[in-house]
């Protein structure tokens, strides 16, 4: 009898030898594996430094719904690419980069989503939203104008802007 339990027991340590070895080795060559695939992959790449870009907000003090739509015109200079931001169904971005720099938008403010338990209908907060502008090739003189259903402003393209009420 005591042989069984001796072979049992060379055999149970024989077993744990060998899931502990598989282990090991999987481990090794996932390492290795990532190692690998990041060695190949590219370096990344440092953001443009000649693009700029702006996050327009729109209906920061709504109390109900409201419309927005409108659009964003460069004087000089190229639209790269244009994000929406907080966008819901039936807001929209129609670009034309690059030749033209204008930016059209239809874009509508709307009460925060909510979950049931937490959604009062007497006091809903409206969610501002808006868009995301990049642009490059603009020099010290480029005027942006942004023109909505509820007012228009300007700005220079190079300076700090001003925090707005809208």
């Amino acid at each position: 009898m005591k042989k069984k339990n001796w072979r049992f027991a060379i055999s149970i340590l024989a077993l744990i030898v060998t899931i502990i070895f598989v282990l090991s080795y999987l481990s090794i060559d996932r390492n290795t594996r990532t190692s690998r695939v990041n060695a190949e992959a590219p370096p990344p790449t440092a953001p443009n430094e000649t693009e700029t870009s702006f996050r327009i907000l729109l209906g920061l003090t709504d109390t109900q719904n409201s419309v927005w739509d409108g659009s964003f015109e460069i004087s000089a200079g190229e639209v790269v690419r244009t994000e929406p931001w907080r966008f819901m169904e039936g807001d929209s971005i129609e670009e034309t980069a690059g030749s033209t720099g204008i930016v059209r938008w239809k874009l509508t403010t709307r009460p925060a989503r909510a979950f049931a338990s937490a959604q009062n209908p007497a006091r809903q907060n409206v969610v501002a939203n808006g868009v995301t502008v990049t642009l490059s090739k603009t020099n010290s003189s480029t005027e942006a104008v942004v023109k909505t259903t509820q007012g228009e402003f300007r700005f220079r393209t190079w300076r700090k802007l001003p925090t707005a009420n809208h």
